[in-house]
């Protein structure tokens, strides 16, 4: 019997929400976007973000971001991250 492998991609702009839900973080470049960096992210399941491998998986993420492009904008300071997470429901 064979099995089947189901895949999703899970689009986001929010650095926790995908690394609890992905075994990949691909992060794309400002215009024209285009894959910038593709990270594999082996931590177990399930994942929680104050454990200190997604911590610091978070700011290996977050130092990848060009935050160039917002220069001519509003938010030239950058986002802002929050280090605070939901608890995990049972």
């Amino acid at each position: 019997m064979q099995t089947e492998t189901i895949k999703q991609v899970i689009v986001t702009h929010d650095i926790e929400e995908a690394l609890v839900f992905g075994d990949r973080v691909i992060v794309l470049s400002g215009h024209p976007g285009r894959i910038s960096e593709d990270f594999v992210i082996p931590l177990p399941r399930p994942r929680c973000c104050t454990d200190t491998q997604f911590r610091d998986w978070k700011r290996t993420i977050l130092a990848s971001l060009d935050f160039s492009v917002l220069e001519d904008s509003s938010q030239a300071q950058g986002p802002q991250v929050s280090e605070v997470c939901s608890p995990a429901r049972p």
